[in-house]
């Protein structure tokens, strides 16, 4: 062996979770409610069907000749 000491290897759960520090509980920050968004029911759909219309004007355009 090479003598390679620098890994430590745990034996339980509870020892590898002494190294985490506590910080991990917010890891997932909640998430916003519907009244903090910004962008509302009608300003999506209204978004959603500007994109739908963009995307199916621009797959409708002719064929190059070749």
């Amino acid at each position: 062996m090479s003598g390679n000491d620098s890994k430590k290897y745990w034996k339980s759960l509870d020892e590898r979770d002494a190294g985490f520090p506590v910080a991990s509980e917010n890891e997932f920050p909640e998430i916003p409610s519907a009244e903090e968004s910004q962008l509302g029911r009608r300003d999506f759909l209204k978004a959603a069907g500007f994109v739908f219309a963009g995307s199916v004007l621009t797959g409708c355009s002719p064929a190059p000749v070749e």
